[in-house]
């Protein structure tokens, strides 16, 4: 399933070579060859993990993949890391600190399984081995530390409010940041679908910050790559989408709405046939029990 990454901004390419190598949809894992290093941004689920073992290797030929870069610890983005450890020994595994701890927590983990096993199920796949203990990160990177990783230097930019634990990446010298769902996805060629989901102003600081930065590559998860003015276009889009997000939910809340109702307002405005490949409705549904109630939390302090 591999799929080239210019679908964004067609015209133009990447100064790094990349491919995404993923399992099956929603399971995206993008290949970036390097100067002399290969790296993988996030690994999909682990039921599709080795499909997408086969489409790297079909890419590297004989080559190592060295490093794994996870943009935050649901289980979409990094089930598939054990399975990855057995397939290239050497592999380092890098992410946050606080993406360390999650992939460490037994009640995490087991909450992992269970919801890889779901989406095994929901995608018509065989429910994967529990090889969660094969969940960590090797090496752990902080907001602003930079580390060299064969020729190219990437340096760690801390951007919560997906998660706590998201983590964009800076490749120093291409000035390309692989970003992470706190800026959103892509829903289609106009439409920023909103990615906050633990807090609305640490989601707020994180685009504001990304935009801070002079950028001339943006990878967005699930998407592609975005060039030069488009990107500072695509992040105020995400500004703004977050803001109508927030408007939606608190107008429905007052209006008397409850959970269910406030979730069909939600998915009338932003659950496309598109986003809903890759977005499967019990992973929507998992999220907005947790971006519902910060929304209104927030609201009412």
């Amino acid at each position: 399933m591999t799929e080239k990454l210019n679908k964004l901004t067609e015209d133009k390419k990447s100064t790094l070579s990349t491919v995404n190598c993923r399992g099956c949809s929603g399971g995206d894992c993008f290949l970036i060859r390097g100067k002399d290093v290969n790296i993988l941004v996030d690994s999909g689920f682990a039921f599709s993990a080795q499909t997408a073992v086969k489409e790297i290797k079909s890419h590297l030929s004989n080559k190592s993949l060295d490093y794994l870069l996870l943009t935050h610890s649901h289980y979409d983005h990094a089930m598939g890391v054990p399975a990855f450890r057995k397939a290239f020994p050497g592999l380092k595994v890098i992410g946050s600190e606080y993406c360390n701890f999650i992939l460490t927590k037994p009640t995490a983990r087991k909450k992992m399984q269970e919801m890889d096993d779901f989406a095994a199920n929901a995608y018509g796949h065989k429910k994967s081995k529990d090889l969660t203990d094969g969940l960590y990160c090797d090496i752990v990177l902080k907001d602003g530390e930079e580390l060299q990783l064969g020729g190219e230097k990437i340096r760690g930019i801390s951007l919560p409010g997906h998660t706590k634990c998201c983590m964009g990446y800076l490749f120093t010298e291409e000035e390309m940041l692989v970003s992470c769902e706190t800026l959103g996805i892509m829903a289609d060629g106009s439409t920023v679908f909103p990615g906050c989901l633990i807090g609305y102003r640490m989601t707020i600081d994180s685009i504001n910050k990304v935009l801070s930065l002079n950028l001339k590559e943006l990878l967005i998860p699930h998407s592609g790559y975005i060039y030069g003015e488009d990107i500072k276009n695509y992040l105020n889009s995400s500004l703004k989408s977050t803001d109508d997000c927030k408007s939606l939910i608190l107008e429905a809340h007052r209006s008397g709405k409850d959970f269910y109702g406030i979730v069909e307002e939600y998915k009338k405005k932003y659950y496309s046939e598109k986003i809903s490949q890759s977005y499967p409705e019990h992973a929507l549904m998992a999220n907005l029990s947790a971006q519902i109630p910060m929304f209104i939390k927030e609201a009412e302090e």
